[in-house]
């Protein structure tokens, strides 16, 4: 008789996971990698929305091998979390939200909630693709007792241009103040003028972020004087942001928004705030003064965006682009945003004056400009489409300040998402 022999070795679909284990691998890196490039892309100044798209496709790639490989692709992202950066949040929370997987969704949730910084990759994996799987995961986000979990059901929505309906009122009125100011940035990015008195009411919140939020939304919706309050409240802090200059600069009141350019240029201390206040505020008859401005370093390469954002010239295309000073290093200690300046071309000054001084009759001095032409729907709709990403969000401003039922448009979604829905 034959003895019976016992297999030793491991199963075929065994052997296949083992061959794909490597590739999986990949998938989750590359994907991690990718999005944290794209994090930076969408507030660069040499991005445009075709180059996003790019990226974002490649993304797209990555998280769809590691869907089709299924629980291998949930363990692949699990090795990797002692690690973990916002890129691998990322990937972990589209997979957990994207499988419906209770266990999954709250290891997604923890993490994300784990650490301040993890929040955005958490609400952009929930936005990334507006499908029936991540309506019903937002849903039940939205429903949660906790108010962290409603926060980010609430940013996914927005960031994806997403009504939440009822609960959005209920979430400006929460005591959890971050809560409320999510939900009073939500009114104004979404456009809803039935809750505005909610936002009149929180221009005496306690917390800071709640007072910004309530005036930014009125400032979109039409209320000049708002946005002097949120420009007021912003610059409690000692660099206000990108969005606090541009609300104030494009949505306030001009004699205003003009006097606020002169006061912050007359002071060294704020002389850096002046030229992103010029820029965005597009008169071009800042335009000389700005190119001075060039001349000292630590400004340099800050005072030619904010010509390039009012004027629309392309320094490197045009040959205006100076190769950097073979001493940095002074440029650095002079300069606490030299991070922030990195993708900024540096400026050669003479060759812009003379561009200047050959292209200055088509500009109109005292109207506002963006991106070379003067601020109207048409226009602000071509630097949406074609902008570079900072562009874009000064234009996504600009549309919803001209358009009264123009939510914001966001600049940061998903690029093919963005492809389909730019206004016609």
């Amino acid at each position: 008789m034959f003895q019976r022999i016992q297999a030793i070795g491991f199963r075929p679909w065994e052997i296949s996971a083992l061959a794909n284990r490597a590739v999986i691998d990949i998938h989750v890196t590359e994907a991690a990698f990718l999005w944290m490039r794209r994090d930076g892309a969408v507030v660069a100044p040499h991005y445009r929305l075709r180059h996003l798209a790019r990226l974002d496709r490649r993304i797209d790639g990555h998280l769809e091998g590691l869907r089709h490989a299924g629980t291998a692709g949930w363990d692949a992202t699990q090795r990797r979390l002692d690690q973990c950066d916002p890129g691998m949040v990322f990937v972990v929370g589209y997979l957990a939200f994207h499988s419906s997987e209770p266990d999954w969704m709250r290891r997604a949730l923890q993490l994300g909630l784990a650490v301040p910084a993890f929040a955005d990759a958490m609400v952009a994996s929930l936005a990334w693709h507006h499908d029936s799987v991540n309506a019903t995961a937002l849903r039940q986000l939205t429903a949660s007792p906790v108010a962290a979990h409603r926060r980010v059901a609430l940013a996914a929505n927005t960031l994806g241009a997403q009504d939440p309906g009822a609960t959005l009122s209920q979430a400006a009125r929460a005591d959890d103040a971050a809560l409320r100011a999510r939900a009073l940035r939500a009114i104004g990015d979404l456009k809803r003028r039935e809750l505005l008195a909610l936002a009149q009411g929180a221009l005496g919140d306690a917390d800071d972020a709640c007072r910004y939020r309530a005036a930014r939304a009125l400032a979109l919706a039409g209320d000049t004087a708002a946005a002097r309050v949120a420009w007021e409240t912003a610059r409690t802090q000692p660099h206000p942001s990108a969005d606090a200059i541009d609300i104030a600069m494009r949505c306030g009141e001009p004699d205003w928004a003009r006097q606020e350019v002169r006061a912050l240029a007359a002071q060294e201390a704020t002389r850096r705030l002046a030229v992103e206040a010029a820029g965005a505020f597009g008169d071009p008859r800042t335009v000389p003064w700005l190119i001075e401005q060039m001349t000292v370093p630590r400004l340099a390469r800050v005072a030619a965006e904010a010509v390039a954002t009012l004027t629309g010239v392309d320094l490197k295309e045009q040959d205006l682009a100076a190769d950097p000073p073979e001493d940095e290093s002074a440029e650095a200690s002079d300069n606490p945003h030299r991070q922030a300046d990195a993708n900024l071309p540096w400026p050669a000054v003479e060759a812009i004056k003379d561009w200047w001084s050959a292209h200055q009759r088509s500009f109109t001095p005292g109207q506002r400009h963006l991106a070379g032409h003067p601020i109207r729907g048409a226009t602000v709709l071509e630097v949406l489409r074609h902008g570079t990403q900072r562009q874009r969000r000064a234009a996504a401003i600009e549309w919803a300040r001209l358009n009264e039922a123009a939510p914001l448009f966001p600049v940061a979604a998903n690029a093919d998402w963005q492809l389909r829905s730019l206004p016609a």
